[in-house]
């Protein structure tokens, strides 16, 4: 079997205590990567008694730090809006902190589980919109 191409993030976001229910409605990121990104979306882990913790997840193609610059490049705006209300955030703007968003997401990001699926798991996201 092929190696993967798709690749998991799954980063776990700790929002400062007075922010506590902040919309990230206008975190949005499904869309701006549409060569490299499957999806992408931010759910709160509220309901398991973590109200001040969110997840972004998404799944990526190819290289992971690639992938970050590509996010930086086209979602830095949201994330410079958004990273001032995360504990311990990157500094912004992320345009001129590459590296600082680079290490803040490998020290967040949990580790795919062995189950990791993927229904097309050898396929880019081209490979996908070509069948």
């Amino acid at each position: 079997m092929a190696a993967p191409i798709q690749q998991p993030l799954s980063l776990v976001l700790k929002l400062k205590t007075s922010v506590q229910g902040a919309n990230t409605a206008d975190l949005n990121l499904g869309t701006s990567l549409p060569d490299i990104l499957h999806f992408a979306w931010v759910i709160s882990l509220a309901s398991i008694g973590q109200p001040t913790t969110l997840l972004l997840t998404t799944v990526y193609d190819g290289d992971f730090d690639v992938y970050l610059d590509k996010f930086i490049d086209s979602s830095h705006a949201a994330f410079d809006a958004f990273f001032p209300l995360i504990q311990d955030g990157p500094p912004t703007p992320v345009l001129e902190n590459r590296q600082a968003f680079h290490d803040f997401v490998r020290k967040n990001n949990i580790g795919p589980l062995p189950s990791f699926f993927s229904a097309y798991p050898t396929m880019s996201v081209a490979d996908i919109q070509n069948c």
